[in-house]
Parts: C-alpha cells; sequence; structure tokens
C-alpha cells in the first residue's frame, strides 16, 4: 500500500467544534487535519491504500457517514488559470502565455472553459497531458489529475442533478449496464472498500495551508 495526499472541501458548519472533530474522527477520519480556509471547512488527508482513487472514494464515505459535512470537491483542483499552470510546472507565467497563445512551442495548446474571460481557465487534465505529450513536464503525468476530475464530475452530478436525473446522465454518458447504476458516487464508493483502504493512525505532517486548525488524529484510548 501506499499513503497518498489530497484535501476534501467540505460544506456543512463554519465553526470547528469537538463534536464536529470526534464524529470525523470515529467515522474514519482518523488520518486527517481539520481546518477552516476562509470560513471554508477541509480536510488534508494523509490515507494509504492500495490506489489513488481507493484512497480518495473511502475518505469521501467516512466524511458522509459522519453526517456533519458533505464534501463539495476534491484538491488539486482540476480548474487552473495560467498562474496555477505556471506553479504546477515550474514554469513562469510568461512562458505559459507564450504557450497558449502559440508564440513557442508547438502549437495546439488547449481551449480554454472561457476564452472570452479576462480570467481564462483550463482544466488541468488536459493541459497536463499535451505537455506531457510535448515534452514540456519535468516530471511524468501522474495518475491522480484524471481521477480527481472524474470524483468531481461525480460530486458535481450528485448534487446538481436529481437521482432520476443522474441516472440518466450516467446510462447515456457512461458505459456501464443499467443495472450498476445508482448514485455516481456511492456507487464508486462501495467499491472502494474492496480496493484495499487500511485506516491507520500515523502522525501527520502539517496542515499545507494556514488558518484555523485542528488534527483529528489521537490515542486510540480516546473513545474507547
Amino acid at each position: 500500500m501506499k499513503t497518498y495526499e489530497f484535501t476534501l472541501i467540505l460544506k456543512g458548519f463554519s465553526e470547528l467544534t469537538e463534536d464536529i472533530e470526534d464524529r470525523l474522527f470515529e467515522a474514519g477520519c482518523n488520518d486527517a487535519l481539520l481546518g477552516l480556509r476562509g470560513g471554508i471547512p477541509y480536510l488534508d488527508f494523509e490515507r494509504e491504500a492500495d490506489s489513488f482513487l481507493a484512497a480518495v472514494l473511502s475518505a469521501i464515505e467516512a466524511v458522509h457517514a459522519a453526517g456533519v459535512a458533505k464534501v463539495v470537491r476534491v484538491e488539486p483542483e482540476d480548474l487552473v488559470s495560467a498562474a496555477e499552470i505556471a506553479a504546477r510546472t515550474d514554469r513562469t507565467r510568461e512562458s505559459i502565455r507564450l504557450l497558449y497563445e502559440g508564440q513557442r512551442g508547438p502549437g495546439g495548446f488547449p481551449v480554454p472553459l472561457n476564452p472570452s474571460s479576462k480570467t481564462r481557465l483550463w482544466r488541468w487534465t488536459e493541459v497536463e497531458r499535451w505537455m506531457g505529450e510535448n515534452g514540456l513536464l519535468v516530471a511524468e503525468p501522474g495518475e491522480t489529475s484524471n481521477i480527481v476530475a472524474a470524483v468531481n464530475g461525480a460530486l458535481d452530478i450528485r448534487r446538481n442533478a436529481s437521482p432520476q436525473e443522474a441516472r440518466d446522465i450516467v446510462i447515456h454518458l457512461l458505459p456501464v449496464t443499467v443495472d450498476r447504476i445508482m448514485d455516481p458516487t456511492i456507487m464508486m464508493m462501495r467499491s472502494a472498500t474492496s480496493k484495499g483502504y487500511r485506516p491507520h493512525r500515523s502522525a501527520h505532517n502539517p496542515a499545507r495551508e494556514t488558518g484555523q486548525q485542528s488534527q483529528l488524529e489521537r490515542s486510540t484510548t480516546t473513545f474507547n
């Protein structure tokens, strides 16, 4: 098993309380750091699992089992600005501008989602794939980007569509049989439990972001 790092952005509370911490811990979020960033709650995970997907889905399942919050999205976010692309690829903003304007590189940079907007946004999965194919990445494209995009898409469907609408979307857009279709996130979550997630209580590194934080990891005697 490997340890995977990711962040879940939550909604459902705006203050940290001992009750919230306890319920998240007891539900299986003992390998996460709970915090607030601009009043928005989040959990920074370091989760051991057989795969990144299993780690993320089991974490979402644990949060929802706690009954105190819903998961809004997984980070690192798939939608990125030119500045974020520069940061993720260790390039300057000017270098990225020249690439997407076609003044440098092989051309064919992914089209932004909002080309008429002053602040353009791209899908990181598309940018990462294009840069990897053209030898412009320092490291090989990781396995996590596509998974984050897919899980966030499923979360969007569940949040914005009725159960029947979600079924219709999955039936028409995904290659799965009808008898396997249910709420997209729940469908993926249930598969995660069979893919080797194992909770652990190892020491957690300091949070990557500043803000109000509370360590969920405690000794196992706390809840005995």
